[in-house]
């Protein structure tokens, strides 16, 4: 570099600020004055190049101290030729203030290309300078992140740098240097940078960024020997760090110390890390454009160097270690470092991913392969560098490349050494030995392979074995060791079969295989069963193949039998535990005992056993008696023993004990003796008794016991015979000779017995037992004689029947424990129920009559105890009774008896004759038996049933029970088992068809059920009824229907309802019985027949096949028709009825008269197929002969008309057959006549109408309305017609477009029939519509009569028009009338929407365009909008909507035309109703317009105009109109009503602005073609429509006195200074709604749309127009009526707060506004966030409550620290006006008091000034905010005001006498007159009230109203900034609001004393405004509260 002076230093630096754009102070002061636009250009082209510097600088580092590695990359970079030449060590240094950074460096200094270099983007000196750090030529600019000044001193050249980012800052400092007086630099620095910092408080943050500096910082730098950094911390010592490096090189390793020296105070230490490296160079690397010399050539090649830590013992040092690309990138998860010429991103903190990184990722990869080979020559590395690899998964997907790149590396490379230590070999070729597979000495249990080693060394830990598994090491694999086990076998010094007492190499080897099975290795496990493992008893060696099956030699310790050959292995296997394990895993067994048991029991399966010996016999035995499982209860049943005479028993043969010691043994009782014959059994050989010894016991049994319980050897008779087939022989012999020893034999023996009793206990309770009386009774039936019971017998007079058994000893009551097992024989023991009952049956076989009080005392005290103990056995009870078990006595109706329950109710009709009823006086303590317990019922469904059936079996010959039913005539279809199931099959005549489906056919009817008591509850049979029915003897016919009648009276009382769920089977079983068995009586036929043969109809109409009862049973109606279903007459009946008429001699009269009963009751989808040749039909020839005709139309048959129109009669009377029906009868027939086929006979069918025209006149207003809905006819056209047969849309389009209405009185129509081939033509008459197209122009001509045009609208024009559009769908008349019928466009898509009329694909605007305004209706415009939720989504996805096409008010030229008042209301029913509906509608109209009149008066007064896109709502007194009344005036969706809704809120904006005084402003103003709809108000009763078409808008005013203007200004809407001197014409449209839903979409013109595009405000730029429109909403709801203003409406869709739709040409609110005062709009979606008392939703801003309190107890408002409009707020709405503390609000700090409304003024601030309370105290405002500056109280008391100003001065006016003070000129409201002296206080509430747009807090305060907008802070406090708000202006969307709930409104009611203090002093405002003090109008400017 030439040396250069300091001033040609100066003269550079000052050259580069000039090509950078940099200019002096003076050259702007220049410029300014001399150049403005020239420096405005020069500034904003210095911004838009700072605007990427400014990105650089913030986004291109995520740390601010990341340029403490860009300034160290430089000095690396940099040349210290001079420094080396002196012998100094290259270094840098930095030195930390909190205010400062200096950095020295001994650096060659700055050349002119550095400096251009850092005052330049991406224009590094270094970037095609191979070696170098630096690439991007932007790590300069990084300092900037914290500095805002920045000094450079280096040899000659002294300059700095700036950029302070504050707002006039464009960033271009940066790069623009400044010349600066150089300072004197120490000893050896040659270049010094000093950082003025941005902020001194980040002192702790940076000295943490300093300390942090990775150790290994200087590793891989080059030049860069030392780097030291210096902190200075306030208040402490400074403390100091260095950073040097040293290295060394042996055998190719270098190593790497890396020292840190940290001085603390006095304290210093260092710390060294020493490091192995690896380089690596690599050739040919992939081009980058990041890495090119300066001759722009790729620079391929680069080094690749790793360094591995480690400790002094050599060993790794393991920590995550950073990756390099010079400077530290960030750990990626490598223990290593990586330092490779990596291609970083713009920050330097990552890599990007390009082909060069890539391949040097491959580079590093070989690089780490090579330092492993080498560490592999380390004595300790060797076994550890596997250390190094990453542990956790890589994450970042590029370094997770180098992770595999490594890995497969590492797997390719020899690098493990194995157990021999001989040579080196690939990770997967070793496998690692467990501890398990080496052998107590460390060696392994079987050698490896020679010259096929996979032991892995032992030196290999555990943990680096963990990680060599990421490499393919693996533990060692099973078939490995077989491999080595198989080489052992066939080995001459095997191991394995080596005789040497070697037990614990055994162990270990057996344990090894035998884990082998328990792990699911199949194949390795069939491979150790094919080695010769197992040693047999005999010496061989042999395996486990397949087949073998080999055995130990004992099993548990007890030697196998020697008879079962079975082969076993030697015993030396069998005492080595893990190898008897071995052998049982290779399927060696232990003899299982079962089958030693087996092969033991088929011995006995042998077909000759006469060679079988006793002692082979008695070993078996032995054998198991150890072996048998324990739980086993018996031997084989093939297994037998030897008797006492040596033979093997028999299989059916019992053995016993030999023992005649016992009375009750065997021996004894089977012997024979004098008196009785003996019993042949078989005894025990002796043999078996000393078998084993009487001491041993094996499980639990010693032998003897054994033989007796498993070996059944008996000591007691056997219970069951063989196979348990009934008792045993032995048993039979016992109850048939030695019955009397039976009980005491059963009671020895019980222990045994009790577990086979099971088996026999059928056969023994039955068996038949001697009695103590000598007879025989089974065993269950007898009792033991216990002295007790047979007391208890005596006393009933029963003991000698009673059943006690005979026994041979003697028993005692106390003994009875003894004999309780008898119970599981059912003999009875003790008193309880079962010896009562039997005393019961007894006692009835006793006495079959009961003849004296003593027996009747008997039975009564055994009827209780079974009543008292019936709990113990109600099924045995219950089953008890079922046979005659209870007497009735005799009396006048029955004769004494014993009856069943069956033949018992406890309760019921007196006349019941088929049940006794149990509820006699005797019986009366007995109910609970009775009707509890036994479940006898009261009287049932089936109780009167079978009483009809006596009834029926009384009147009739008994066979008419089958014979009359209908749906049963078998006798085989009821069942017991299963309750029967009723299909119905059709449903004309339920019971016609009735299919009982039953499980067991064999079951009579007579078990059908109706309710499940029980079995008993049946049909009583038909002997019973023929037995019964006696009781009925006598009866007469009157009386028949009288007892008949009773019946069926309960019948409905009881009947199941509701008829459904459970009640369903007995509705069904009820109904079928009464079908099947025809139960209902006919008197006049004395017969009995079924409800399907009946009708429940007079007697006088006659129903062919049906009987009429309801003049039988009148009072039973609801009986049969409900229960039973006896069917009223059905249209079934009458046409069958019809037909017999017709084949009868019927009148037409009659036959009219049935047809009316016919379509009365509904033809529905009746079949009328059995009509079709009926002659049914009266028809009239034209000679006037009537004839009956069918409806058949086959050859021959009659050809006539039914003439159904009034007009067609009149024309065709008397020339055609005609129906001889009157239009009354058709109509009343006409379902009928349909339904039989006879639509096409219909004279609207059959006649054709010609229609014809002469004159008439062109309306263009119906022209318009046609060609507007034009889109919607070409939609229908597509729709209704078939693809095939489908329209041009656009020709069709255009046709409509160019149609032509006329209004014609000329309009005539001739009419003609075809009848049997013949035309016939009637007269002529008028006509409701013509059509007719002509040279491709369509015209149609209308009846200028209203009435007829309704008509026509109606069905004429649709009619023809689908013929005109050969449309055949039915339905397309009625959709196509609905198009015509309405005016609203949104209607009308909704019409075509539900009917599935979708879009068709045509660019329906274009062609608008192509046609022309005039022929299109382009400047035709709705000023209409929808008074419900409309979507104005197309109904299919993808189509383009359709403009809605009829515009209701006309606009422009030709909206504006004279034929606005022609359009027409909806078709009325006829003229009296449509006149008293116009009536009521103009009352209603009327009242609604008043409303408005009245509200718009009032909230001018009010002074509520405040919004923004805003609202104008307010509570201003005014109650809302009903509901109807709003509903009665626009009852009728038609255009005309659209008029006076739009009429109605334009009248509401011009009293409004009517009221703000403007000057000149008058009804001139007032544009609209349809403001004479508001003539019916009596203010406006001569107001005619406007006819100015030059007018763009409803209403228009020119602001030629500023006034309105200034307003806006005043108020922040329009600027200040722009719009000063401006007098705009103001373009005010109204869009109104009765809806409350002031975001439904309203509608604009195509000509609208245009003037809001060119009426746009520019930025900075004023207009000599202003178009807004105004939102009118709740039009008609007092003071809930509400309006959204938008200024300049096309900024607002510019800002997504209007939506505008072009197809449509709807537009959409889509934000709510941000100021909303009072508002009240429940369906909003966005209310403001503010409100006037206060948010409504959680606020930032606060209300006018606002403050420290909350305003509600159950609102959703919060406390908020910001001012309020009362000063601190009352605590709720529930009280009054509270004492509000000083915190400055609207009224200061004052209390107000519901009851006088009284203020008093104590706060430094004060809304209305100083004002006084009601008792004349004096109060003081001490503030400089008044907005009403000067106000005086309207007490005698004068209060001063200090504040200068108020927002709301006004000019002077007296108040009173005593009042002094005046109000400014300047009072934005003008002279605004008094309120009316009736103003009453509000009766609504706000719920939406001021909103503040949330925007960035500010330092800045704009002079603004009270109400201005104020800008919100975030929750940290309050707003710093605050503007007047605009009403116009953009507002930011607001939160939803939370649904009020009742009580949320009642106490909004509550708390209108806000409303009415406001009210009140606005009244004051209003009264005062002519006495004001000449104090406010000086002094100075007015704050901002």
């Amino acid at each position: 570099m030439p040396d250069l002076s300091q001033q040609e230093a100066r003269e550079f630096i000052e050259g580069v600020r000039e090509d950078n754009g940099g200019i002096t102070d003076e050259d702007r002061v220049f410029l300014l004055a001399n150049r403005p636009t020239a420096l405005r250009a020069l500034q904003n082209t210095r911004r838009q190049l700072a605007d990427s510097i400014k990105i650089v600088v913030d986004n291109l580092y995520s740390k601010e101290t990341r340029f403490l590695y860009e300034l160290i990359q430089n000095a690396e970079d940099n040349s210290y030729s001079t420094a080396t030449a002196n012998g100094e060590e290259p270094f840098l240094a930095f030195k930390v203030y909190p205010d400062r950074i200096i950095i020295d460096s001994n650096e060659d200094g700055f050349s002119e290309s550095n400096i251009k270099a850092i005052c330049s983007i991406g224009n590094s000196t270094k970037k095609h300078s191979a070696g170098y750090i630096g690439e991007k030529g932007i790590g300069f600019k990084s300092v900037f992140k914290i500095a805002q000044r920045v000094h450079i001193q280096s040899g000659p050249f002294s300059f700095a740098f700036s950029h302070t980012r504050e707002n006039d800052d464009d960033g271009l400092g940066m790069i623009t240097p400044y010349d600066e007086d150089a300072e004197e630099l120490p000893i050896g620095v040659r270049t010094r940078m000093t950082l003025k910092l941005l902020d001194s408080t980040k002192f702790e943050e940076r000295a943490l960024e300093f300390r942090e500096i990775p150790d290994t910082f200087l590793m891989f730098l080059s030049r860069l020997q030392r780097l030291s950094i210096e902190l200075y911390q306030p208040d402490s010592a400074p403390s100091a760090t260095q950073y040097s490096k040293r290295e060394t090189e042996k055998d190719g390793m270098y190593t790497t110390s890396l020292a840190k020296t940290t001085r603390e105070g006095k304290e210093e230490s260092t710390l060294e890390q020493r490091y192995y490296s690896m380089k690596s160079n690599l050739h040919n690397l992939p081009p980058d454009e990041a890495r090119k010399d300066k001759q722009g050539n790729s620079i391929d090649r680069a080094t690749v160097i790793l360094a591995f830590p480690v400790d002094e013992h050599n060993e790794p040092v393991l920590k995550p270690q950073y990756t390099y690309a010079f400077l530290p990138l960030r750990r990626v998860g490598f223990k290593f470092l990586i330092q490779a010429d990596f291609v970083t991103q713009a920050n330097r903190e990552d890599v990007v991913h390009s082909k060069r990184n890539q391949a040097l990722l491959r580079g590093v990869a070989k690089a780490f392969a090579d330092a492993v080979v080498m560490f592999c020559e380390h004595p300790s590395l060797r076994y550890q560098w596997m250390r190094y690899l990453p542990e956790d998964f890589i994450t970042d997907e590029f370094w997770r490349t180098l992770w595999t790149l490594v890995r497969e590396k590492l797997e390719q490379t020899p690098l493990l050494e194995p157990w021999s230590g001989n040579g080196l070999y690939k990770p997967s070729d070793l496998q690692k030995l467990s501890e398990s597979v080496i052998a107590k000495d460390r060696s392994p249990l079987l050698p490896d392979l020679e010259g096929a080693e996979v032991y892995l060394s032992p030196k290999y830990t555990e943990a680096d074995f963990n990680i060599l598994k990421r490499l393919g090491t693996i533990p060692l694999q099973w078939n490995k060791f077989v491999d080595r086990l198989d080489a052992d076998l066939i080995s001459s010094v095997s191991k394995w079969r080596s005789e040497k007492k070697n037990g614990d190499w055994r162990t270990r080897i057996c344990k090894v295989l035998s884990r082998n099975f328990s792990r699911d290795l199949p194949n390795e496990q069939k491979r150790l069963e094919t080695l010769a493992l197992i040693p047999l008893r005999d010496g061989r060696w042999v395996s486990s193949a397949p087949g073998t099956r080999i055995y130990f030699p004992k099993t548990d310790g007890i030697s196998v039998p020697a008879d079962v050959g079975i082969d076993l292995v030697c015993p030396m296997a069998a005492e080595n535990l893990a190898w008897a394990v071995l052998l049982s895993s290779l399927g060696v067994m232990s003899c299982p005992r079962h089958w030693v048991v087996s092969l033991i029991y088929e011995r006995y399966n042998a077909t000759n056993l006469d060679n079988f010996k006793v002692f082979n016999a008695v070993a078996h035995i032995r054998y198991l008696y150890w072996f048998l499982p324990k739980d086993r209860k018996s031997l084989a049943p093939q297994v037998r023993l030897v008797n006492q005479h040596g033979s093997l028993l028999k299989k059916d043969q019992y053995l016993y004990f030999p023992d005649e010691g016992d009375d009750y043994s065997p021996s004894n009782l089977f012997k024979q003796d004098a008196h009785l014959p003996g019993h042949p059994v078989h005894y025990l050989h002796e043999d078996y008794l000393n078998a084993v010894g009487p001491e041993v016991v094996h499980n639990g049994r010693p032998w003897m016991r054994w033989l007796e319980e498993i070996v059944r050897v008996r000591r007691i008779p056997e219970l069951c015979a063989i196979g348990f087939d009934g008792l045993s022989k032995e048993f039979q012999y016992i109850v048939n000779h030695r019955s009397n020893r039976l009980l005491t034999t059963l009671k020895r023996g019980w222990a045994s017995y009790r577990f086979q009793i099971n088996s026999v206990e059928g056969d023994l309770r039955n068996s038949a037992v001697l009695l103590e009386n000598g007879r025989r009774t089974p065993l269950l039936r007898t009792f033991l004689p216990l002295p007790k019971l047979k007391q208890i017998a005596a006393e009933l007079r029963i003991v000698d029947e009673y059943p006690f058994i005979a026994i041979s000893e003697l028993i005692r009551d106390e003994e009875r424990s003894e004999w309780m097992f008898l119970k599981d024989l059912q003999v009875g023991i003790e008193e309880n129920l079962r010896f009562y009952l039997s005393a019961l049956e007894t006692f009835k076989r006793i006495n079959s009559a009961l003849n004296s009080t003593s027996e009747n005392d008997q039975l009564a005290r055994i009827y209780q105890n079974i009543q008292s103990k019936c709990s113990e056995d109600l099924d045995y009870v219950r089953a008890m009774f079922k046979h005659p078990m209870i007497w009735i006595p005799p009396s006048n109706r029955i004769d004494s008896a014993w009856l069943s329950t069956a033949d018992c109710v406890w309760d019921g009709p007196q006349w019941l004759k088929s049940k006794q009823c149990l509820k006699l006086d005797i019986y009366l303590e007995l109910e609970h038996l009775f009707k509890v317990s036994l479940r006898t019922p009261n009287a049932s469904q089936i109780d009167v049933v079978n009483d009809l059936l006596l009834l029926k079996s009384h009147t009739e010959d008994k066979n008419v029970l089958r014979s009359q039913s209908t749906a049963c005539t078998q006798s085989k279809i009821g069942t017991a088992s299963m309750p029967y199931q009723v299909t119905f099959l059709g449903t004309t005549e339920i019971f016609q068809h009735i299919t009982v489906t039953e499980r067991n056919q064999e079951q009579s009817f007579e078990e059908l059920r109706l309710k499940d008591y029980d079995m008993r509850r049946k049909l009583l049979s038909t002997e019973t009824l023929v037995s019964k029915s006696k009781a009925f003897a006598g009866l007469k016919t009157d009386q028949i229907i009288e007892e008949a009648e009773k019946r069926y009276n309960w019948l409905w009382q009881n009947s199941p309802i509701p008829m459904d769920g459970e009640n369903l089977k007995s509705w069904k079983a009820l109904v079928f019985t009464f079908e099947s068995f025809a139960l209902v009586y006919i008197p006049q036929e004395n017969a009995w027949r079924p409800p399907s043969q009946c009708v429940w109809v007079e007697s006088s109409v006659k129903i062919p096949l049906k009987v009429s009862i309801a003049d039988a049973y009148p009072s039973n109606k609801t009986f049969f028709t409900t229960v039973l279903k006896i069917p009223e007459p059905t249209v079934e009946m009458y046409i069958d009825k019809l037909r017999a008429e017709a084949e009868g001699e019927a009148s037409a009269a009659q036959i009219k008269e049935t047809m009316a009963l016919i379509c009365g009751l509904g033809v529905g989808e009746t079949n009328l197929s059995g009509l079709a040749k009926a002659k049914v039909l009266p028809v009239k020839f034209a000679n006037g002969v009537g004839s009956f005709v069918s409806a058949s139309s086959k050859d021959g048959a009659v050809d006539f008309a039914i003439v159904e129109k009034t007009i067609h009669w009149d024309a065709f009377k008397g020339k055609i057959v005609a129906l001889d029906f009157s239009l009354e009868e058709i109509r009343d027939a006409r379902s009928l006549l349909l339904a039989m086929g006879l639509e096409e006979r219909f004279s609207s069918k059959l006649v054709k109408e010609v229609t014809d025209v002469r004159g008439g006149s062109q309306d263009h207003e119906m022209t318009r309305n046609l060609r507007m809905k034009g889109q919607a006819i070409v939609r229908c056209a597509f729709h209704f017609t078939s693809p095939n047969k489908r329209p041009d849309v656009i020709s069709l389009y255009r046709k409509f477009k160019r149609a032509t209405v006329y209004m014609s009185d000329g309009i005539r129509c001739s009419l003609q029939i075809t009848q049997d081939g013949r035309s016939i033509e009637g007269a002529s008459s008028r006509a409701n519509f013509h059509f007719e197209e002509a040279e491709g122009v369509l015209r149609l001509y209308l009846p200028k009569d209203e009435v007829e045009r309704d008509v026509c609208f109606e069905s004429d024009l649709p009619r023809r028009l689908c013929t005109f559009l050969s449309i055949t769908n039915p339905g397309a008349p009625g959709v196509i009338g609905g198009v015509f019928r309405k005016d609203n466009p949104a209607v009308i898509d909704k019409i075509l929407e539900n009917a599935g009329v979708g879009q068709v694909s045509c660019d329906f605007a274009a062609l608008d365009e192509e046609l022309g305004a005039s022929e299109a209706g382009s400047e035709v415009e709705t000023l209409v909008e929808a008074t419900s939720n409309i979507s104005f989504s197309p109904p299919i996805s993808g189509t383009r909507p359709y403009r809605p096409s009829n515009l209701a008010r006309p606009r422009e030229t030709q909206s504006r035309s004279e034929n606005a008042e022609d359009v027409r209301d909806e078709i009325m029913p006829n003229p009296s109703y449509q006149e008293r509906q116009r009536e009521a509608q103009e009352t209603a109209y009327k009242r609604i317009l008043e409303n408005v009149v009245d509200v718009a008066r009032r909230r001018v007064h009010s002074d509520i105009f405040e919004s923004t896109g805003s609202s104008i709502w307010g509570p201003v007194a005014t109650t809302a109109l009903p509901q109807g009344i709003v509903q009665e005036a626009f009852a009728n969706r038609t255009q005309e009503r659209d008029f006076k809704v739009g009429a109605a809120g334009e009248l509401y904006m011009f009293e409004y602005l009517k009221g703000l005084g403007l000057p000149r402003f008058g009804l001139e103003n007032w544009k609209s073609t349809v403001r004479d709809r508001v003539k019916i108000h009596a203010d406006y009763h001569d107001l005619e429509k406007d006819n100015d078409r030059s007018a763009i808008a409803d209403i228009e005013y020119l602001d030629d006195s500023q006034m309105l203007t200034q307003f806006l200004i005043r108020k922040g809407h329009l600027a200040r200074g722009l719009w000063d001197s401006e007098k705009p014409l103001y373009h005010i449209e109204i869009k109104t709604t009765t809806s409350s839903n002031w975001q439904e979409p309203f509608f604009m013109s195509k000509a609208q749309e245009r003037h809001i595009r060119d009426n746009r405000i520019e930025d900075n730029e004023s207009r000599s127009s202003i178009y807004m429109i105004c939102r009118i909403f709740n039009l008609g709801k007092g003071d809930e009526t509400g309006m959204h203003v938008y200024l300049d409406p096309e900024t607002k869709r510019r800002n997504r707060e209007l939506e505008f739709s072009t197809h449509s040409w709807a537009v959409k609110p889509l934000k709510y506004p941000t100021m909303a005062l009072f508002g009240k709009n429940e369906s909003t979606q966005s209310p403001s966030q503010s409100s006037l008392f206060g948010s409504t939703k959680p606020s930032l801003t606060g209300g006018i409550f606002s403050g420290s309190n909350d305003i509600s107890p159950n609102s959703d408002t919060f406390k908020t620290p910001f001012p309020s409009l009362f000063g601190s707020n009352p605590n709720s709405f529930n009280s009054d006006f509270s004492k509000a503390t000083p915190q400055g609000g609207l009224f200061g700090s004052n209390a107000m008091s519901a009851n006088d409304h009284t203020l008093r003024a104590n706060s430094k601030s004060n809304f209305f000034g100083p004002t006084a309370n009601s008792d004349a105290s004096k109060g003081t405002s001490l503030g400089t905010i008044d907005l009403f500056s000067g106000l005086g109280s309207s007490s005698s008391t004068t209060s001063k005001a200090r504040s200068p100003k108020g927002l709301f001065s006004m000019n002077n006016s007296s108040l009173s006498s005593n009042s002094s003070g005046t109000l400014s000129a300047n009072s934005p409201f003008g002279k605004n007159p008094p309120p009316p002296s009736n103003t009453q206080i509000p009766k609504t509430t706000a719920t939406t009230g001021i909103s503040s747009a949330a925007v960035q807090p500010s330092s800045s305060t704009t002079t603004g109203s009270v109400f201005g907008s104020t800008m919100t802070s975030t929750a940290s406090g309050p707003s710093q900034s605050a503007t007047g708000f605009s009403i116009f202006g953009t507002s930011s969307p607001a939160p939803t609001p939370k649904s009020r709930s009742p009580r949320a409104r009642g106490e909004e009611q509550s708390s209108l004393e806000l409303a009415a203090a406001v009210t009140a002093a606005e009244t004051r405002l209003a009264a005062m405004r002519n006495s004001v003090s000449e104090e406010t109008q000086t002094g100075g400017q007015q704050q901002q509260p």
